[in-house]
């Protein structure tokens, strides 16, 4: 429906938004409070600090680029076959046509 780009895009929006849910609900900040040193997110029993915001930002970032790299690797590993496809396909020096059958040939179609 969507395309393998469109696929991707779409299973990044998912979890980065659950991922933000995650991080961002008030009940993950009262759970990290809990935790010895990091009372600083939190002021009495329902007041979000800035620096504990700033906190599960940097928290939310760094598991954000963790899924993005998963992804990534995910997809070049399920489609590794075209990349490898392109050493072959390049003509050396003394070749000048590209050879008569491409890697790229059945692309749209496997993608469907």
């Amino acid at each position: 429906m969507f395309g393998v780009v469109g696929q991707k895009s779409l299973e990044t929006s998912v979890l980065s938004g659950l991922l933000f849910y995650v991080f961002a609900n008030p009940s993950t900040f009262k759970m990290v409070k809990k935790i010895p040193g990091l009372k600083f997110v939190m002021k009495g029993t329902s007041e979000i600090t800035h620096s504990g915001v700033l906190t599960h930002a940097l928290v939310f970032g760094v598991a954000l680029f963790f899924v993005c790299w998963f992804i990534n690797e995910t997809f070049l590993r399920n489609h590794l076959h075209v990349v490898e496809g392109l050493a072959e396909m390049a003509p050396d020096e003394h070749q000048t046509e590209m050879p008569p059958h491409s890697p790229y040939d059945n692309v749209d179609e496997e993608a469907q």
